[in-house]
């Protein structure tokens, strides 16, 4: 049985491998959390501690960060604030509290009060988080006249479901994927198994219209699931699909639901599960009050044990089918006792059973081209329900603790090991930790190492792809179960090759003395670093020699500076090269000594991606880019999102790359993409021979 998510299109290897030929740079400021699009949910009074995790090499003695509201009515501005930060690790772990709005956030690090970096993340969010669960009145249905949204509601445009042989719904059972997020358009898909923006895109703007704050939607409603399927999954037994007479595969529908709460609400917060079911329990199955009663409320305690939080949940009074155009009063009654029963923090959803009335025979509701928007008015009537009142009594849940996993090596060899130091913010729970090994997309491949102290020793499987990107993250087990943030990007190499430990390398003119300074990864004692300066031939000249710093009883990472009287008559460019205590060398790539005024004119340029030539014939494809530094994923599609090739490597110094594919590309329109520290960018590239 296929296990593997699904993105919106499937994305496939056509057989290509590619040479990158480059002059590479380092990065700036790198910033985990928070990143593009992210929205943490707020409390009663309008505001979020966000978390702020990240790590530099550039010898800084303080961090400052400021949100600025991208629009007028969303959001108030900060002043520049501090945020802790570890400079022996070069390490950024601290927390900021903002109010409710849509932010650019900016980031820089001072040393003798002089600003040495900076960047800043266009759209970072202190809203509203809700998970929508249900059937497919819940899920929606694409095709029948969803509405987009504006930029300000947002979702994970990718999918966890697909239909087997048996013409089953089927999602897989894995630990989520780091999501990404993007605007609610119409048929985008809201992650896990949201098929359509369906009436949550109208619903998020009416949201942020009126309280002037983003949305953020995840959706775990599927399709043809009756009450008895979310209970019974959600303890541990399999579920009979009442229309195909199997059970639904990996203890869906509910595992889908706990695998949302763990790996998205525990980082990002929520307001309310959103519950629309009923249909399918009215007709064909005539599910009895109290048996509907009974199973909704244990899916509802469930929930909040698999959080460890007292979630609010809103249920929708829904039960009518084309069937026969008639409520269900046994099921309405059932829905509203679960909603009256002291204490129990469940609101009353809307009563849909008047809306689009009779159904439409598909049994869904419809935007009808000049007739009935029956998605409209159930996202109105949504609107009504979550009032003002519902805003101000509810129980919103943030993140109380966040897992940083430190930063790897840029290199490992296949089959290697690596050790995984992490720590947290907030209050740490749980005694035992176990390391996901994920795709370059986020998606998880493996569990690779389980313990109960940090660090974490992680082997790498002999079968990774060499030449591969991957990135690891940490999961607390025990207890409430903990979600960490996934590494950067490190590439699989040949066991022949030597790892590197160098995460990132600075080089600075200032006040006229050159400065190289970086950032290495946990490494054994025994080591050194060499300094080298490159010589007009392209050699490289040793200049001083580092030891390592590593005692051997710790996992952390260290901060190296090296200084010298700077020289107008001498080159510029600068790199690494460490030696391994077996003997065994690798080299960091060059970096080029920049002034401040140098640094900030680099950091302030537009990002821009140029692809020639255009058209071209398929064999070199030359990039040039302006504004891009640090790290940066290459991806390669055709004109309908077939995957083609990938990679990760630091941005160019030059600007320039050139790629060439080892098999021609064919005829067609393709589109390359550059996920950036400053965020994506893309170019179109025509192949005619």
């Amino acid at each position: 049985m296929e296990k593997s998510y699904r993105f919106m299109r499937p994305w496939h290897w056509l057989g290509l491998a590619l040479t990158l030929v480059c002059q590479v740079a380092s990065a700036q400021i790198t910033i985990s959390f928070p990143y593009a699009r992210v929205i943490l949910q707020r409390n009663q009074l309008n505001e979020a501690a966000v978390p702020i995790v990240g790590y530099y090499s550039l010898p800084l003695d303080r961090v400052e960060v400021r949100f600025l509201p991208v629009r007028e009515d969303m959001g108030v501005e900060t002043d520049w604030l501090p945020v802790n930060h570890i400079p022996e690790q070069g390490a950024i772990r601290g927390r900021v509290t903002v109010k409710g709005g849509w932010y650019r956030m900016e980031i820089r690090g001072l040393r003798d009060g002089q600003v040495l970096d900076q960047r800043a993340i266009d759209r970072v969010g202190v809203g509203e988080v809700f998970l929508v669960a249900g059937q497919s009145n819940a899920a929606g249905v694409e095709m029948l006249g969803s509405r987009g949204a504006s930029e300000r509601v947002n979702s994970f445009n990718a999918y966890n479901r697909f239909l087997n042989n048996d013409n089953m719904i089927v999602s897989s059972e894995k630990p989520f994927p780091m999501p990404t997020f993007s605007p609610l358009r119409a048929e985008n898909r809201i992650f896990p198994t949201g098929e359509a923006a369906w009436c949550w895109g109208e619903l998020g703007d009416k949201i942020a219209d009126r309280f002037g704050v983003p949305v953020l939607f995840f959706n775990v409603g599927l399709p043809a699931s009756v009450v008895r399927n979310w209970s019974e999954t959600a303890n541990g037994q399999l579920s009979q699909n009442i229309f195909l007479s199997k059970p639904w595969p990996n203890f869906q529908p509910y595992r889908n639901l706990r695998n949302a709460l763990i790996y998205y609400h525990s980082v990002f917060g929520i307001r309310a599960v959103l519950w629309h079911q009923g249909e399918s329990d009215a007709v064909p199955l005539k599910t009895p009050q109290e048996v509907y009663r009974a199973q909704l409320q244990s899916v509802i305690s469930r929930s909040r044990e698999d959080l460890g939080r007292n979630i609010s949940w809103v249920v929708a009074r829904t039960s009518l089918t084309p069937e026969t155009n008639q409520s269900s009063q046994p099921i309405l009654f059932a829905q509203n006792d679960v909603i009256n029963r002291a204490g129990n923090n469940v609101f009353a959803g809307p009563y849909t059973d008047t809306i689009q009335v009779p159904r439409q025979v598909h049994g869904h509701f419809e935007n009808i081209r000049t007739g009935v928007q029956g998605i409209s008015q159930l996202a109105e009537a949504w609107n009504q329900s979550l009032s003002d009142g519902f805003f101000l009594q509810s129980q919103p849940q943030q993140a109380t603790r966040l897992f940083a996993t430190a930063p790897l090596p840029r290199r490992i060899p296949v089959g290697g090991e690596v050790l995984v130091s992490f720590d947290w913010l907030g209050s740490p729970e749980g005694n035992q930790f176990v390391a996901q090994l994920m795709d370059q997309q986020g998606y998880f491949l493996a569990e690779l190492a389980l313990a109960g102290s940090r660090p974490l020793r992680v082997r790498l499987p002999d079968t990774l792809r060499v030449g591969a990107s991957y990135t690891l993250r940490v999961v607390s087990v025990r207890g409430s179960i903990q979600t960490g943030l996934t590494t950067q990007p490190f590439t699989v190499i040949d066991r022949s090759l030597t790892p590197l430990n160098i995460i990132d390398l600075q080089g600075l003119i200032h006040e006229q003395r050159s400065e190289i300074s970086w950032l290495s990864a946990p490494e054994s004692p025994g080591g050194r670093f060499i300094v080298q300066q490159s010589l007009p031939d392209g050699r490289f000249k040793d200049i001083t020699t580092l030891p390592s710093r590593a005692d051997g009883a710790s996992s952390r990472l260290y901060t190296y500076r090296f200084t010298e009287a700077d020289s107008v008559e001498t080159s510029r460019w600068y790199r690494i090269r460490q030696v391994l205590p077996n003997g065994r060398i690798s080299d960091s790539v060059p970096v080029e000594l920049l002034t401040l005024e140098e640094r900030m004119k680099k950091q302030d340029r537009r990002s821009r991606l140029t692809v020639y030539p255009n058209p071209g014939d398929g064999r070199t494809i030359q990039l040039r880019m302006e504004g891009v530094s640090g790290w940066l994923d290459l991806r390669l599609t055709d004109a309908a999102g077939r995957y083609i090739l990938e990679t990760s490597l630091p941005a160019p110094a030059t600007g320039l790359l050139t790629v060439r594919p080892n098999t021609p590309l064919p005829n067609g329109l393709y589109i390359v993409q550059l996920r950036t520290e400053s965020g994506p960018i893309s170019g179109k590239l025509i192949v005619a021979n």
